[in-house]
């Protein structure tokens, strides 16, 4: 917007070399001239933009120059005793401008205005800019031109103008740097493939106590009883393949997550409506513009990094419903829902491959509804340390310690079975 309004009054600013040479009734000095510039033609309304100059004027010299206004000519000059008139074009920043422009002087004082049509990309207005002048005094000849926009000196105004344009720069690169990452993380997400012979899994998330919908109501499988388990609290396929390849221990576990939030003009009314007339178009109309593309906003990403209790039966990730292949978990869902007047789309999905003392596996979520789509990305990887204090509990590493036959000297036979008990209860053997 500045740059319309500052061509609209540029116009009249360049317009004083070629029409001085008739010296109208000026008296030479000091003038402060004051510019008003409304816009027609926007489709929103603005204040009118007020620019005020001061500048040592002659009879040479009479009009108040732009120094940044450039590739405009003018047409069509006229001189009538004290009123001035002309024509011009120009072409400034890729927009097309015509209009026309008058002054008159009348000593101490002057009047005009110009009036300018833009056409901006096939946008069109008009910029209608009207002033008044008068004399301020002698000039030393040590006075500096100056210029005012809205009461604020325009140099100010340029500082401010580059400290934004830096701020933006500096927003920018933010930007591009949080989306660098975001995609380099979504990049390395690894989840397995299904297979055709993938059957049902049953798992359940370690140190949560939370099973994934298809387990056994039970608090978490590593911590069933033995008759749990024989009561189907695995599936056919577990038992059939095994244990996955997790070895029993303390587990060191990164997790990454991204996400990133597409706008689009999927499902708007006006999309809607440029559709179907698009399709009612005749072959010799012009072609309907082109959709504008899709917005992709991308977020930063997190990482966590913690220490858990893992087995075959207390996994890092979990979903619904859940297939196995060897050592391969994966599941995918799909769900919408009506909310007020728009559907709702959700999917889920995500997997994890077991090597024994290390995994890999990701999980990504969508959900969209017209205009708007946000997907979460998350990538798990862990790795194992050891034995830790995870043979008691099966969870959470703990302090605590098997007792030791020698502890209990009464019954030293009944500590030891107790014992294996305990871990037999853990981990199902």
């Amino acid at each position: 917007m500045k740059r319309i309004v500052a061509c609209g009054v540029g116009l009249l600013m360049i317009s004083g070399a070629g029409i001085c040479q008739a010296a109208p009734a000026l008296q030479e000095g000091l003038w402060e001239t004051t510019m008003e510039t409304t816009m027609e033609g926007l489709p929103f309304a603005i204040p009118p933009t007020v620019v005020k100059t001061k500048q040592c004027l002659t009879k040479k010299d009479m009009i108040p120059r732009d120094e940044n206004q450039k590739n405009c000519t003018l047409t069509h000059q006229k001189l009538s005793g004290n009123r001035a008139s002309w024509e011009y074009e120009c072409n400034q920043d890729g927009s097309k401008m015509t209009g026309k422009g008058e002054v008159t002087y009348t000593g101490s004082s002057s009047s005009g205005s110009t009036t300018t049509n833009i056409d901006s990309e096939g946008r069109k207005m008009t910029a209608i800019t009207r002033f008044k002048g008068k004399r301020l005094g002698p000039c030393s000849g040590k006075e500096e031109s100056t210029m005012e926009v809205n009461g604020q000196d325009v140099n100010q105004l340029k500082e401010q103008a580059e400290q934004a344009m830096e701020q933006k720069r500096e927003l920018e690169a933010q930007m591009e740097a949080t989306r660098q990452r975001s995609l380099a993380l979504i990049e390395k997400i690894r989840i397995p493939a299904e297979k055709p012979d993938a059957c049902e899994h049953r798992g359940v998330k370690a140190g949560m106590g939370e099973a994934a919908p298809a387990a056994a109501p039970a608090a978490a499988f590593d911590a069933a009883p033995a008759s749990l388990k024989k009561a189907g609290a695995r599936s056919e396929c577990d038992e059939k393949l095994g244990a996955l390849a997790i070895k029993a221990g303390e587990w060191e576990i990164t997790t990454e997550t991204t996400s990133n939030q597409t706008f689009t003009n999927e499902g708007k009314p006006e999309a809607k409506a440029r559709a179907k007339n698009k399709s009612k178009a005749k072959a010799k109309e012009k072609p309907a513009a082109k959709e504008e593309e899709a917005k992709i906003f991308y977020f930063g990403v997190e990482t966590e990094t913690k220490k858990a209790c893992l087995s075959p039966d207390a996994e890092p990730l979990v979903g619904s419903p859940m297939k196995r292949s060897a050592n391969a978990v994966t599941w995918k869902s799909a769900s919408s829902q009506e909310v007020g007047n728009i559907t709702v789309k959700e999917e889920d999905e995500g997997g994890v491959e077991y090597h024994g003392d290390t995994f890999e596996g990701g999980k990504i979520h969508r959900r969209m509804q017209p205009g708007v789509h946000h997907t979460n990305y998350t990538r798990v990887t862990g790795k194992r340390l050891g034995d830790g204090n995870c043979l008691l509990r099966g969870r959470e590493p703990s302090s605590k310690k098997i007792p030791a036959a020698s502890e209990n000297t009464d019954a030293p036979e009944s500590a030891i079975e107790n014992s294996k008990r305990k871990l037999k209860s853990l981990f199902g053997f």
